[in-house]
């Protein structure tokens, strides 16, 4: 399981509404000797949500347990990358959208209409 210290989730819209999609976006610290780093996971098929945080499952199986207060876009390098991504989407006709964090995720994501 994926662990982020930050994390945000990007709304990906190319005009038609049958194909709006969702992504984890995880930010992750480094140390003295790596850097700090970045994922974009596989598109969320649902959510589950305890006390502290949010599990989000992805396309591919993969599930990213994100800290419920720690819902930012990350460091100045992992927020650069994301100002490129969402760049690169409005290029390709693609709105790349930040959700607020006071999105309902398992409302969002569990009632079959994402």
């Amino acid at each position: 399981m994926t662990e982020p210290d930050q994390w945000l989730v990007l709304r990906f819209d190319n005009g038609n509404e049958d194909e709006v999609f969702y992504k984890v976006y995880a930010s992750f610290f480094g140390g003295y000797t790596d850097g700090d780093s970045w994922k974009l996971n596989s598109g969320i098929a649902s959510v589950e949500e305890d006390e502290k945080s949010f599990t989000f499952v992805g396309q591919s199986g993969s599930k990213y347990k994100c800290v419920k207060g720690a819902y930012n876009g990350g460091t100045m390098y992992t927020s650069n990358i994301l100002t490129a991504i969402i760049e690169h989407g409005n290029k390709s006709n693609v709105k790349i959208t930040i959700m607020p964090p006071d999105t309902d995720w398992v409302g969002l994501f569990n009632d079959g209409n994402n």
